[in-house]
């Protein structure tokens, strides 16, 4: 196949079932899947796996250490705010970076670029 240098942005809200595996870093090993997610920051986007075994799209909205110095990622995995904290022994399993070229669709952050947007209740 060829590779497609002008495919359109793919955009997703919060939540959303990711809709093609190309959208997300598939790593080939292990090592590199960890540092893949290691580098995410807060206020960054990435694939999380839910409890239904589908990959939704989600924002780091917290990184810290808890009581046990777990490196604990806080995702944002919903438009309506739910949360899913993730220990760094999950990462790998459980969470994904985005591919080049998918972005929030606009007003869908849970904070970040578009704070000034209208809040939709």
């Amino acid at each position: 196949g060829q590779s497609r240098e002008d495919s359109p942005v793919q955009c997703y809200c919060l939540g959303e079932t990711i809709r093609s595996p190309q959208h997300m870093v598939q790593m080939a090993s292990v090592e590199d899947t960890i540092q893949s997610v290691y580098t995410l920051q807060v206020s960054d986007f990435a694939f999380v796996m839910r409890s239904t075994g589908d990959w939704s799209f989600c924002q780091l909205i917290e990184r810290e250490d808890n009581d046990a110095g777990e490196d604990i990622m806080t995702f944002c995995v919903n438009e309506v705010g739910h949360r899913k904290n993730l220990r760094p022994a999950r990462w790998v399993k459980m969470v994904r970076s985005c591919s080049e070229g998918i972005s929030v669709r606009p007003g869908g952050a849970f904070y970040g670029n578009d704070m000034e947007s209208e809040p939709s209740f």
